[in-house]
């Protein structure tokens, strides 16, 4: 049904972007694109949890190679200005959804974002690694202990990111 409905909107001449909505489920990054899918959820709802947060950006670094242009891994909404989790754990979630070149979807009412949590989701030194046109997710390239480092390269050189996440 995926493939039929890809097929009907790209038959219909217009600019959509597609977006696949199978929680995951039969590992649809390996054929979204294949069914002219634009982006593609990579897991069940994301919840405004550190446990929830952790598992989806940090548990599923392995899917970058099936991310490019036009075809991108959805790590389901930003939870920033949801009230549940510290400012830091915001600021982690806001950079490895752009480290992955995930979209950047929210469905918190603007109007009520502190001033901190608007300059979290309108920094636009991450919004243009998520943005970059090389379109190539990040991978994890080191880990020691609570420590991670993941990279991804964008144009010009490479974006890097260093996360703590101990308690220390």
């Amino acid at each position: 049904l995926y493939q039929k409905m890809g097929q009907a909107l790209q038959a219909s001449g217009r600019p959509i972007v597609y977006s696949l909505c199978q929680y995951g489920e039969a590992k649809v990054w390996r054929w979204g694109a294949d069914a002219g899918g634009n982006l593609w959820r990579v897991s069940s709802d994301v919840y405004d949890t550190w446990e929830s947060i952790h598992y989806i950006g940090f548990g599923l670094g392995e899917l970058a190679g099936f991310a490019r242009p036009g075809h991108w891994n959805d790590f389901d909404y930003l939870m920033v200005g949801l009230g549940n989790l510290s400012d830091d754990e915001y600021r982690t979630q806001m950079t490895q959804w752009c480290m992955h070149a995930s979209p950047l979807i929210t469905s918190v009412d603007p109007r009520r974002l502190t001033a901190l949590e608007q300059s979290i989701l309108l920094n636009k030194e991450l919004i243009a690694v998520d943005q970059d046109t090389r379109g190539i997710p990040a991978r994890r390239v080191a880990q020691r202990g609570k420590t991670e480092i993941w990279m991804r390269p964008v144009s010009g050189g490479y974006a890097a990111a260093l996360y703590n996440l101990g308690e220390a």
